[in-house]
């Protein structure tokens, strides 16, 4: 089974929402840190950006954990966001908040496109089709 459009739309979606991810540590760390902080407060969006890749990478190599691992990390981290709207403190910083807001949309609308027919389809297809662990 070829794969389908939807999945070169998704991640597509998903590497410019990383992009405008990075974009936002940056603006962020630099309001935020003095010139020695800057490189410890990087450390840790390097890797998770990092990791993050590594799953939007496997996401288009079809590999169904790299989906259900990249919608976990969805729902676990727009529940802050949401907090944050609701108590307001999304006022604070708003340049970073219409940032972020955008990359939930663009993440949003691509684990659409991933859990949805023929995605969800090719995602099956691709798990019966390789080798190694069967579940």
């Amino acid at each position: 089974m070829e794969k389908p459009e939807n999945i070169f739309l998704a991640t597509k979606l998903l590497w410019i929402s990383l992009g405008i991810g990075a974009l936002s540590v940056i603006y962020d760390g630099s309001q935020q840190a003095g010139p020695f902080d800057l490189l410890s407060f990087a450390a840790v969006p390097f890797f998770t950006l990092l990791s993050l890749g590594i799953i939007v990478w496997q996401i288009g190599a079809g590999k169904n954990w790299a989906r259900i691992a990249f919608a976990a990390i969805y729902l676990l981290n727009l529940f802050p966001f949401i907090a944050m709207l609701l108590t307001g403190q999304a006022m604070k910083i708003p340049i970073t908040m219409m940032v972020n807001l955008i990359a939930i949309a663009l993440q949003g609308y691509a684990l659409y496109l991933i859990f949805t027919k023929p995605c969800g389809d090719w995602f099956s297809k691709v798990a019966k089709n390789s080798p190694g662990i069967k579940y």
